[in-house]
């Protein structure tokens, strides 16, 4: 019985196309050769070296391995990069002294795995990984910028021109004058709406919600500003408030904030929309968010990048930003039917925490 189950898990190793298994001579001639991939084309092995069948740079690599095998007495297992069939392959070479029943040494077997495909995944996921980092790093770099541009404009223009507006209403009641004393109160005017303009600039840059509430009370706020600025508007939220337990990174806030923030530019920029819906909530182990509304909306039936080109920029951040935190971002909108922005970013396990 234990002698079937070891023929079996042979069997089964041996079906795998990765895998290829010989035996040579001492004279590293090949005595048997077996390979699911190769199928019949093995027997031309048979009784050839590897320089007799590859080309000198391959086969050198491959005799050096089985030769070292039958100096040392030992097993030998290395990686090696061999060109195939006009393709790079990537082999783990595994190879064995093999003794006859005597004792005495008779060849070599061995095994080779080809792994190209894995390595080739793991170079990619490397990839993969240093290119989201280094969406995080530019994110980082813009948000920090943000904060120095808002916290500039707080300590210098405002409170310049709020000084300056005071310094405006002083001159205004000096004088007695209708005519001055109107054309101050237009300058004042001026100044202060200069103001207000700078202040919500500042709170665009550096939501004061977001640090001290999360996403869900930044939203509200947001869209209470966008109402008072766009009173044509309307806007339905449905925020399902987050669980406190439940730990929410900065970078996922800001994340989710900004989409939602540059959706509501785009809308009120592009979409000539009348009617606008948000939606945040919790879907097991992520954080959904959806931006829809009833404008004119635009093709997406081809790549998301021509869109990029053809002044969707929004798109590109939104996406940047998703893709940053492990997200998964979607634009859909057809021409009449108005946009839907939707992205979802996991909770656990984020690879930036």
């Amino acid at each position: 019985k234990k002698l079937r189950e070891s023929e079996e898990r042979f069997r089964m190793a041996l079906s795998n196309p990765s895998i290829a298994v010989f035996s040579t001579d001492q004279a590293l001639r090949y005595t048997w050769f077996y390979s699911t991939a190769m199928g019949s084309m093995t027997e031309r092995f048979i009784g050839k070296r590897d320089d007799e069948i590859l080309t000198p740079e391959c086969a050198a690599e491959l005799v050096e391995l089985k030769q070292r095998a039958i100096d040392t007495g030992s097993a030998v297992r290395e990686e090696i990069q061999l060109e195939l069939g006009g393709a790079q392959k990537t082999l783990i070479v595994s190879v064995e002294p093999c003794l006859d029943p005597k004792g005495n040494l008779c060849g070599v077997v061995g095994t080779c795995l080809d792994v190209t495909d894995q390595r080739r995944l793991e170079a990619e996921s490397i990839e993969h990984i240093t290119e989201m980092e280094v969406h995080h790093r530019l994110i980082e770099y813009r948000e920090k910028e943000r904060q120095e541009i808002a916290r500039d404009l707080h300590d210098g223009p405002v409170q310049d021109l709020s000084s300056l507006i005071f310094t405006v209403q002083v001159m205004k009641e000096a004088v007695q004058n209708p005519t001055i004393r109107l054309e101050f109160e237009q300058i004042g005017a001026s100044l202060s709406q200069t103001v207000s303009d700078l202040r919500e600039m500042i709170n665009q840059l550096r939501p004061p919600a977001l640090i001290r509430f999360g996403v869900a009370k930044a939203i509200q706020h947001h869209a209470v500003d966008v109402l008072e600025r766009h009173p044509e508007l309307s806007i339905e939220l449905n925020l399902v408030p987050l669980d406190e337990e439940i730990h929410i990174s900065e970078q996922v806030n800001l994340a989710l904030f900004r989409i939602y923030q540059e959706a509501m530019n785009n809308i009120i920029r592009h979409a000539k929309a009348t009617k606008i819906w948000v939606r945040l909530r919790k879907l097991g182990d992520f954080i959904i968010l959806e931006v829809r509304d009833n404008g004119i909306g635009f093709p997406v039936s081809e790549a998301l990048t021509k869109h990029m080109r053809s002044n969707h920029f929004g798109l590109a951040g939104m996406q940047e930003r998703g893709d940053a935190v492990g997200g998964v971002f979607s634009a859909s909108s057809e021409p009449g039917k108005g946009t839907t922005i939707h992205v979802t970013i996991p909770l656990i396990d984020h690879h930036l925490e």
